[in-house]
């Protein structure tokens, strides 16, 4: 396979060679969406830079870096957060640290801690199978903050509250009028859950508890329905019944889903069926103002992440929940009162 050179990255992004190193190493300004493109493209095409120390900055000040570590399979992920990404690189450096980007394999960040000795970490993706080398980095004094959904995990976590996500979106389809509320969602190939045991990730179950807080007799097994791995007989058969005037989506591709099958039933929506989302970084023109989005307030979260960086530190677990504000846009004045 041919080697692809920063150059013709540069030639394909319409930017210069220097852009693309500032770019990578973050090692001067580039605008934030220059650097998203280029990020995005290099991630497309899969290239990757072996030379991990070739990115890290000089500090603004001694001990005053801080790495911001993206997995791979962070970025393979389609609920990875790439502008929350972006906020903490913008409010490390507003605060005076200096943050370069590490996107790779977090074992090879491990090793080239120990010798480089960054002020902290910010890993973004929580895996299981990473707890033993985040208290490696621990260990060594090095702190670790996690960005990502575990509850039982070494050092400072900081994760979206679901379950009053949930109850936002419910509570607003309630305040327009709606009364019976159904919920889409990845949730295994049964079709409809006879339990909450049945309800394959706490995410999944936060959000359906949040729902039942805010929707009086929401019944788990009469309104909600799983995708069933892309089999969507199951969610046509209960839109066909016209029962459930308001909905919520567990994610954006679920939410494509739903207005897939909408669309072959012939309902428009919002008119015939008023829709609420959760959504990260989904392009505008694929749903233009017919669903509800919400999405988690990124500038609160970065917030949170640089507040840690010189609070005291923690070796044991603990739980650091975000404040989950939520962002409302103009769409949300689409939702239709139901009689």
């Amino acid at each position: 396979m041919k080697k692809i050179t920063i150059k013709e990255i540069a030639a394909n992004c319409g930017v210069s060679i220097a852009t693309i190193s500032r770019a990578i190493n973050n090692s001067g300004y580039v605008k934030p969406e220059i650097r998203d493109k280029i990020l995005h493209y290099i991630d497309d095409i899969g290239w990757r830079n072996n030379n991990l120390s070739g990115r890290l900055p000089v500090p603004s000040g001694e001990g005053r870096s801080v790495w911001l570590v993206v997995s791979n399979e962070a970025l393979l992920s389609p609920e990875f957060d790439r502008p929350l990404v972006t906020r903490v690189l913008a409010r490390c450096e507003a605060a005076g640290y200096a943050p370069v980007l590490m996107p790779g394999r977090i074992n090879e960040v491990l090793k080239l801690a120990e010798r480089e000795r960054p002020h902290a970490l910010v890993v973004f993706h929580a895996n299981p199978v990473y707890r033993e080398i985040v208290r490696e980095f621990l260990k060594r004094g090095i702190r670790t903050i996690t960005v990502g959904e575990e509850l039982d995990y070494p050092g400072v976590m900081i994760h979206p509250d679901h379950r009053s996500a949930a109850r936002l979106a419910a509570g607003l389809l309630v305040k327009a009028g709606h009364r019976r509320i159904a919920f889409f969602g990845g949730m295994g190939m049964e079709a409809q859950p006879r339990g909450m045991e049945n309800v394959p990730t706490r995410r999944l179950r936060a959000m359906l508890e949040g729902i039942g807080e805010a929707v009086p007799g929401f019944d788990l097994r009469r309104d909600a329905v799983s995708d069933c791995f892309g089999e969507l007989d199951a969610l046509k058969t209960l839109l066909m019944r016209g029962e459930h005037t308001g909905w919520i989506c567990s994610n954006y591709r679920q939410c494509c889903q739903f207005y897939y099958v909408a669309e072959q039933l012939r309902l428009r929506i919002p008119r015939d069926r008023s829709v609420v989302t959760f959504t990260v970084d989904e392009p505008e023109w694929l749903l233009p103002g017919r669903v509800c989005r919400l999405a988690a307030d990124n500038d609160r979260r970065a917030e949170q992440v640089v507040r840690q960086l010189d609070a005291p530190p923690v070796q044991e677990s603990r739980e650091e929940l975000s404040d989950c504000i939520l962002r409302q846009g103009d769409s949300i004045r689409r939702i239709k009162p139901r009689k």
